[in-house]
């Protein structure tokens, strides 16, 4: 998304409307402005769930409708304690608004009011893969036996790979799909309990998607798993800003003459590693600890704790820099939607 509003402020004026406790990058473009609401709200139970999937359980597509949900609750904290900001944002004019496909239910709501009162056109923009239930209100599925799904098999041995042949896998993609499709497309708005208040009447996916006037793709996967593309689609991404070099700690960290490379490991911020069990960060750290030659930064965002000098622990890491080093040899990461 920040690359799009880096362009597109160039010869516009964009206001960036965003919920985190995280603050962007302050040189976004010159005509940036920005709606900002630092979101405390809390759902331990979903938290906790979370963590019970992620850690405990085999994750399986439909269940992140979850996410979803939480996208509805966060909705009902910005309305509740932060009216003034929702009024902001629908008592100005607009031309066009830009919002993301996942999780970010107030987003859908205000397209579709400005939509309905203002007939201002807005895009969706999947700033990853697209969930099936996307895909396939937009007409823009493949076909579920040839490609994996969002939540394959758990592999078992180095060979245990997905393959379209086998019937196991085909049989095992098309249930997954299907779910997906029954649970977030048809049984999940039925939880969106504020945007039904809000807007008056029931969420529907079909109905979000033909109002919609365009749609922007940054994915990656349609190079091995050819996708369909309409007119009012484009398929962008496949593409990286050249990155700064390294400065600081980060720097004298991975050229430490005695080291034979640097490792970086980066599991995204869906995956919770303060909920994660200790048997299994044991077993992460014991192993980064044998590999003590190397030097290694963790995007970390666990409990506490201590470790070697060889490990560098941290909440945020200049990604683009470690990655585009010469001295780095390995990136472990999550392998989630992008």
């Amino acid at each position: 998304m920040i690359p799009l509003v880096k362009s597109l402020s160039q010869n516009n004026k964009v206001t960036f409307f965003y919920t985190t406790k995280r603050d962007l990058p302050p040189n976004l473009g010159p005509n940036v402005s920005y709606i900002h609401i630092n979101m405390t709200v809390q759902d331990e139970e979903r938290r906790d769930l979370l963590g019970q999937l992620q850690f405990r359980e085999t994750m399986h597509s439909f269940q992140i409708s979850h996410v979803f949900v939480a996208g509805d609750i966060i909705l009902g904290h910005i309305i509740e304690h932060h009216m003034e900001k929702i009024l902001e944002v629908l008592n100005q004019e607009w031309d066009l608004v830009i919002l993301d496909e996942l999780f970010g239910m107030h987003a859908h709501t205000f397209a579709m009011i400005l939509n309905r009162h203002q007939q201002v056109p807005y895009i969706v923009f999947s700033t990853t893969l697209m969930v099936e239930t996307t895909s396939s209100n937009m007409a823009l599925s493949r076909p579920w036996t040839s490609k994996p799904c969002m939540f394959s098999p758990i592999p078992e041995h180095p060979q245990d790979r997905f393959d379209s042949q086998s019937f196991y896998y085909r049989t095992y993609n098309f249930f997954q799909n299907l779910m997906e499709i029954i649970w977030i497309g048809h049984i999940t708005p039925l939880s969106f309990t504020n945007m039904r208040e809000f807007l008056g009447h029931s969420f529907n996916w079909m109905d979000f998607y033909q109002k919609s006037s365009f749609s922007l793709i940054d994915t990656i996967d349609s190079m091995i798993y050819p996708m369909p593309e309409g007119s009012d689609t484009k398929i962008i991404g496949r593409h990286c800003e050249k990155a700064k070099k390294l400065e600081g700690e980060y720097l004298k960290f991975v050229e430490d003459p005695n080291s034979k490379g640097t490792i970086y490991i980066a599991f995204g911020s869906f995956v919770l590693l303060d909920m994660a069990p200790e048997n299994f960060l044991k077993s992460i750290f014991d192993a980064l600890e044998e590999l003590d030659e190397y030097r290694i930064i963790f995007s970390y965002n666990g409990p506490p704790r201590k470790t070697k000098a060889h490990i560098f622990l941290t909440k945020w890491a200049p990604q683009k820099g470690i990655l585009s080093h010469p001295k780095t040899k390995a990136y472990l990461t999550h392998g989630g939607l992008k």
